[in-house]
């Protein structure tokens, strides 16, 4: 097995580098180094996925294992869904329609890290984009909007 990744604990937050995949190769051995991680509190976990360029079903199992293993319920006080606890940094379109796919994007937040500025907005940007797209075309073509 290869490993491809590192992983650093900064207070209550996990963050994993992640090289050019997350496969069967590399993703028992990522989830067997997250087991040291059981039961201490852990609040979130940051993949840094620049560098992905592929995830196979075991790297999937792998980001499953780590929500529902490592990552802290929040407290009764605390607002549910505010804060998912899994962040994605940087991933690759191909990657998160992956993770969409299989219905787990609703667990994870996504950021686009440029030039050390955050861009939360990615994805609704991307998703007006399409839209309008959309709309232009059928404009153009004499249709109304649905």
């Amino acid at each position: 097995m290869e490993k491809d990744f590192s992983v650093t604990k900064k207070g209550t937050t996990l963050e994993i580098m992640l090289g050019k995949e997350l496969s069967t190769a590399n993703a028992e051995l990522l989830e067997k180094e997250l087991s040291a991680y059981y039961g201490q509190d852990i609040k979130k976990v940051v993949f840094n996925a620049t560098q992905l360029v592929y995830i196979s079903s075991s790297g999937i199992r792998t980001i499953v294992y780590t929500k529902k293993k490592l990552i802290s319920q929040p407290s009764r006080g605390t607002m549910l869904g505010l804060d998912k606890g899994l962040v994605f940094v940087n991933c690759a379109k191909a990657i998160k329609d992956t993770l969409d796919l299989v219905g787990f994007s609703s667990s994870i937040t996504y950021v686009n890290v440029v030039n050390n500025k955050t861009s939360r907005q990615q994805s609704a940007l991307d998703n007006f984009s399409a839209n309008n797209d959309v709309v232009c075309l059928n404009m153009k073509m004499g249709k109304e909007e649905e």
